[in-house]
């Protein structure tokens, strides 16, 4: 007779993580669809912002003069990577693989080996000795020598990062509470 109790319990337990799951899961493939996150950025001679995204599949290049967006093209990876301009040419790194590409996102040449520059990824040198840093705490954003931000992630996309970042530890403790209601959490079992 206990048993059948337990039996029930544990569907019910079953049925709300179900639930949950389903009822979050559009916000959480929605959040992660849009979420484009810098991995990398550089600038061309004409002060273009070449921004890339982190690696996921379909991750873009993205080009900006100062807030306003050009174009994008497709990454040439889909893996975590490094990415610089020199000569008006776009350079990204894979970790085994450099790629040679044109502003326009083309590639030029591909070369299996190690690039030496020190111009990679969150920091980049351009050619009058201005300095840009990525700075990621709170929204992302390029600032440059330590004082001109040029460059800020959209209020919509922080605000869905920050959503994204926030229905995880919800999910969870929405299943306690209801596995609380449940009484899953009461010690109630006594056989007689």
């Amino acid at each position: 007779m206990m048993k059948t109790g337990r039996k029930k319990r544990s569907d019910s337990i079953l049925l709300l993580v179900i639930c949950l799951t389903f009822m979050l899961f559009p916000f959480m493939f929605y959040a992660f669809i849009t979420l484009n996150p810098i991995e990398a950025f550089a600038l061309d001679s004409s002060g273009r912002i070449f921004i890339g995204q982190k690696p996921t599949v379909g991750s873009q290049i993205q080009v900006f003069n100062e807030t306003q967006f050009l174009y994008s093209f497709k990454n040439v990876t889909e893996r975590g990577y490094k990415m610089t301009i020199q000569n008006d040419e776009l350079l990204i790194y894979t970790g085994s693989s450099l790629y040679h590409l044109d502003l326009n996102g083309n590639v030029l040449e591909k070369e299996n080996r190690h690039p030496i520059t020190k111009n990679w990824g969150r920091t980049f040198l351009d050619s009058e000795g201005n300095t840009y840093y990525l700075k990621t705490f709170g929204r992302d954003k390029i600032i440059r020598n330590n004082q001109e931000i040029i460059f800020q992630q959209s209020k919509h996309d922080w605000i869905i990062s920050l959503f994204f970042i926030i229905s995880f530890p919800l999910e969870f403790f929405l299943i306690i509470f209801l596995l609380d209601l449940t009484g899953v959490f009461k010690s109630g079992y006594h056989s007689k």
